[in-house]
């Protein structure tokens, strides 16, 4: 899902969706380590209990860097469903 915040160069998008905050913070590390800035702007519902009733943590990228992003995680990530 891709969102604007208000400039074309400032739209995110999000390229997965986990339910594991550790899941999400090795994806992220991965992301960044290959250059492509990636954050979880839901991290703080982990410590709250609150992630499956918001359906998940998501990973967001740049929007012009999603293709890239989807690339790489397709290559590690196999399935997240919800414990």
């Amino acid at each position: 899902t891709d969102e604007l915040t208000g400039n074309e160069e400032d739209a995110l998008a999000t390229v997965h969706v986990t339910y594991s905050l550790s899941e999400a913070d090795v994806l992220c590390g991965m992301l960044n380590a290959y250059g492509i800035p990636a954050f979880i702007p839901t991290r703080e519902l982990a410590a709250n209990g609150l992630i499956i009733a918001t359906g998940g943590l998501e990973i967001k990228v740049p929007a012009r860097c999603k293709r890239d992003a989807l690339a790489l995680l397709d290559d590690v990530v196999k399935d997240s469903s919800p414990p």
